[in-house]
């Protein structure tokens, strides 16, 4: 059994996976179809791509099919010449020059001494999604904004890193290693637990956001006093929401001019539907 094969069995009818490349197959996106369930990823590089022309499938180069545009929405089938091919939605949008010109500086940086070929250039110019939700439901636009949201996920797993030290685990014996990690776990999922109460609350009142590192970095520097005080009782209870409302404070975000993603997604009139990240 894949995880693949697991992720199956937890999504239901109208909701919506956001996966990388990582989770990128045919056949799992026929599955979630099939389930009523919707997709939106990333294409891989060498995905065939198929159009339609009156009754025939004819194999494009995503390169002509971007050629000369900006922003590209059209249904098109994936997979191979001889084998079912998937019926999807293409959304493709071209980035800013000045961030085309540092994602071809740091491909060229990592490719070494590997020159990269004439399609691997342009690609770089673009973000582009596949999905199965269609146009009426979200603009391309909204399609990329949600995508973005995705990396939020990173936010997390850099916490639990560079603040939890839940990487940090030395050599211990079996129960010590088992206390560390189940410690671990069950303080992460408090702390998160408490940053999404926290996060609606104080962006109502200040119209910000609250920084996941920065949350978790200012909250570890109150450990003693959390150790001081694990008896429960009302003085305790006052002293603890009087610590958490203080540290969301102090991790708001900076005032700026470009709207967060939570600000730009509450812009779209999505559908009601649940949201499932798969990193």
């Amino acid at each position: 059994t894949t995880y693949t094969d697991k992720l199956l069995t937890l999504i239901d009818k109208n909701e919506l996976l956001i996966t990388d490349l990582g989770y990128f197959s045919k056949a799992f996106f026929e599955k979630l179809a099939d389930k009523g369930a919707y997709y939106l990823t990333r294409i891989h590089k060498k995905t065939m791509i198929y159009i339609q022309n009156n009754s025939i499938l004819e194999k494009i180069d995503i390169v002509e099919l971007l050629k000369n545009k900006t922003v590209v929405d059209k249904e098109v089938f994936i997979g191979f010449k001889y084998k079912k091919q998937l019926k999807c939605r293409l959304v493709a949008i071209r980035l800013p020059e000045k961030v085309v010109r540092e994602r071809r500086r740091k491909a060229n940086k990592k490719a070494k001494d590997k020159k990269l070929s004439k399609r691997e250039i342009e690609l770089l110019a673009w973000n582009i999604i596949i999905t199965n939700v269609s146009k009426e439901n979200l603009s391309p636009d909204a399609v990329f904004d949600i995508y973005r949201a995705r990396w939020q996920i990173e936010l997390v797993f850099k916490s639990l890193k560079s603040y939890l030290n839940i990487d940090k685990i030395g050599n211990p014996g079996q129960y010590q290693l088992e206390c560390l990690i189940y410690g671990r776990l069950i303080t992460s999922i408090i702390i998160f637990k408490i940053y999404n109460i926290l996060y609606p609350i104080t962006y109502k009142y200040f119209k910000r956001g609250v920084s996941l590192l920065l949350f978790v970095k200012l909250l570890k520097s109150y450990n003693n006093i959390f150790s001081q005080n694990i008896t429960c009782s009302i003085m305790t209870i006052n002293l603890l929401k009087n610590v958490f409302e203080k540290v969301s404070k102090r991790s708001l975000h900076d005032k700026r001019r470009r709207k967060t993603t939570l600000e730009l997604l509450q812009e779209y009139l999505i559908p009601k539907i649940n949201f499932h990240n798969v990193a």
